[in-house]
């Protein structure tokens, strides 16, 4: 088949994937209202806000970047989820020229292929949350350094105005991470440590670059850190840890008594996001949420505390403060090691219950026998993804590993400090895995082939 025809068959299969999944909307996230709603008010009344009792009160719980793209397209949701759906494929297009420039034609077909027909990435064009952009701003920025290599092997950055002109897509894909979401902050550290370990030859000239790169890719922050300090006189550079706005009472002894157990999603689900809206039920607490007997009576009374009015007092949340310090005391180890790992591990390997109509009790097989089969294959398919990409890692096929491992790291960092874990916080590091899978992949293709043609050999070998 002409390769040309290959390349657009892929991509109107990945076309097709995407227009099913918005025809057959998944789970509805109240995230996509809020966001809607701020960049509403933003364009409507020029307030960056929600309306809260009859009143629109300014905030900051938020990042503009994702309000402000759903406020182009006002009341049509669908027209949004299309453009999204475009925005995706452009992304796995990029990833398409990365590779064929970086490694070969084939590998980069395979690069498209899985990008394209990948539903984890494809679920997320068609729902009104982050994610989509945010995975195009890593496809870009992935593309846009791969660029930035080819002009400085061909001698191209010699003056400022040339190195200047090549810096601004980085910058751009940057800049658009963190607008989106203070995670974003991975893509930005992944380029920069890319940018000195591979120009580490040239350190004075490397550190005026990395400079140049940090403060431009920083500066569009600037006029949301000004707005913030000027509506509420605080330093907010970023959305807060949070998502409260200044005045707005945190439960941080909750939160923390919390994460002394919390490693999966079921439990975000059940009692993280049940809190000052719905009871929580002592027995929805896995084993590990107690260490004795009478830390069960105890969090068991709180609990009961808590459902009389299902709502969380400060005298309350103190308490399980107190409680949240003694687990933490008798187990250091466990709260500031071994449960972050734990909950990365979840958010990378969890089938992606989230994103579909799926329970995200997916393993009670008589419940639900064809969602846990669904679930399952996810699961699997998920888990086929990663596999290949840390062989292609291993195996040092994929080109600028530092650039790719580094934003992997960072993502897994980030994601260790994140109080309640969600699998989708893990899709945007899909254009690394996507990378490094089709190079592993085209790696194994490559070893078939020749032991077919040549079994001696191949043997030998």
């Amino acid at each position: 088949m002409n390769r040309r025809w290959r390349l657009l068959g892929i991509l109107v299969a990945g076309a097709v994937l995407r227009l099913l999944l918005i025809w057959f909307p998944r789970t509805y996230d109240p995230d996509s209202t809020t966001y809607a709603e701020l960049g509403r008010n933003l364009f409507q009344h020029g307030v960056y806000g929600l309306w809260k009792h009859g009143a629109l009160i300014p905030s900051l719980i938020r990042l503009p970047g994702y309000p402000f793209f759903l406020a182009l397209f006002g009341s049509h949701f669908r027209l949004m989820l299309l453009a999204q759906s475009a925005i995706d494929l452009w992304g796995c297009w990029l990833l398409y020229l990365f590779a064929r420039r970086n490694l070969s034609e084939r590998v980069a077909e395979i690069v498209l292929a899985l990008g394209s027909l990948c539903i984890f990435t494809a679920a997320y064009a068609a729902t009104g949350l982050t994610e989509c952009l945010s995975v195009f701003a890593v496809s870009a920025g992935i593309f846009s350094y791969g660029e930035w290599q080819r002009s400085a092997q061909r001698g191209e950055l010699q003056s400022v105005l040339a190195m200047l002109r090549k810096l601004l897509p980085l910058v751009g894909c940057a800049a658009l991470a963190i607008l989106l979401r203070p995670d974003g902050l991975a893509l930005l550290g992944a380029i920069l440590i890319a940018l000195l370990w591979y120009g580490r030859t040239e350190k004075p000239r490397t550190a005026l670059i990395a400079c140049l790169f940090s403060g431009l890719a920083l500066l569009p922050l600037a006029p949301w850190t000004i707005r913030n300090w000027k509506t509420f006189h605080v330093l907010q550079p970023l959305a807060p840890e949070y998502a409260n706005n200044p005045g707005e009472r945190v439960d941080r002894g909750f939160i923390r008594w919390f994460r002394t157990w919390d490693i999966e999603f079921a439990n975000t689900g059940n009692v993280y996001w049940n809190l000052d809206s719905d009871v929580i039920d002592v027995d929805d607490l896995p084993s590990r949420a107690f260490d004795s007997p009478a830390q069960y009576d105890k969090t068991s009374t709180l609990l009961d505390q808590y459902n009389e009015q299902v709502k969380m007092t400060p005298s309350l949340d103190a308490a399980f403060g107190q409680l949240a310090a003694q687990r933490i005391a008798a187990h250091p180890l466990r709260y500031y090691v071994w449960l972050p790992a734990a909950r990365v591990a979840d958010m990378w390997l969890r089938p992606r219950t989230e994103a579909f109509h799926l329970d995200v009790f997916w393993w009670r097989w008589r419940d639900h026998p064809w969602q846990s089969a669904g679930a399952i294959a996810l699961g699997l398919l998920n888990l086929a993804y990663l596999l290949a990409a840390l062989a292609g890692a291993l195996w040092r096929r994929a080109p600028y590993l530092v650039l790719l491992g580094a934003y992997v790291a960072l993502r897994c960092v980030i994601l260790a400090l994140i109080a309640a874990p969600e699998a989708r916080y893990t899709v945007e590091a899909y254009p690394v895995i996507i990378v490094c899978a089709g190079a592993a992949i085209d790696a194994i293709a490559s070893r078939y082939l020749v032991a077919r043609r040549n079994p001696e050999a191949f043997i030998a070998h």
